[in-house]
């Protein structure tokens, strides 16, 4: 049952519907009394659950507590546009234009933001990744660059040492991130780093 305590709660409820199946959500009803659903509405059910599951997927990875970080909300968001822009159902295109057009309002700020891209690039499942042309790159290259100077200057001592930290990712965070672009080969230094829009630091 849906419920404003719990985040999707609307999606979960309908994906157990759809799960259920057409003949026993029927029996349910007949025996509520409750007007009886069609194969219509199933379809309809099952189309509104594949436009909102990359939705689902996103909130699930920007609400965590201990593997949510400020750098995965750009990706997550492009990723998440990505998919509601290849949706096809006639359907569901009064839906998917609501959520773009949400999604555009709300974010757009962020997009434009120096603090959220840095950190965006500082992430190591993305840096440069997420930046689809050579002119965005270029941009994002001198603005990481400028930051990492700016901390070196600032810092006193010797760098901090390196440290790995275990990114948990599942099939569908994967796939929510599908657009990025594949990994080649890794440099060293500070400038190859940046450079190199794939290197682990």
């Amino acid at each position: 049952k849906p419920t404003c305590t719990r985040w999707c709660s609307e999606y979960y409820t309908v994906e157990r519907v759809v799960e259920v199946g057409l003949d026993k959500v029927v029996e349910c009803q007949k025996a509520l009394g409750h007007n009886e659903m069609t194969v219509a509405d199933i379809k309809f059910l099952a189309s509104f659950m594949n436009v909102m599951r990359p939705v689902v997927v996103a909130m699930k990875l920007i609400e965590g507590e201990s593997q949510c970080y400020i750098g995965q909300l750009i990706p997550t968001i492009m990723g998440l546009k990505r998919k509601l822009e290849l949706v096809t159902d006639v359907s569901m295109k009064p839906l998917t234009t609501a959520l773009l057009s949400g999604i555009q309002n709300r974010f757009q700020l962020i997009f434009d933001s120096d603090e959220y891209r840095i950190a965006t690039m500082l992430h190591p499942k993305f840096k440069l990744a997420c930046l689809q042309d050579e002119q965005e790159r270029m941009q994002g290259r001198q603005l990481l660059l400028t930051y990492l100077q700016q901390v070196r200057q600032e810092v006193a001592g010797p760098g901090a040492s390196k440290s790995s930290s275990s990114l948990n990712s599942s099939e569908d965070d994967e796939d929510l991130y599908s657009f990025l672009n594949k990994p080649e080969e890794s440099s060293s230094s500070l400038s190859d780093e940046v450079n190199n829009p794939f290197m682990i630091i």
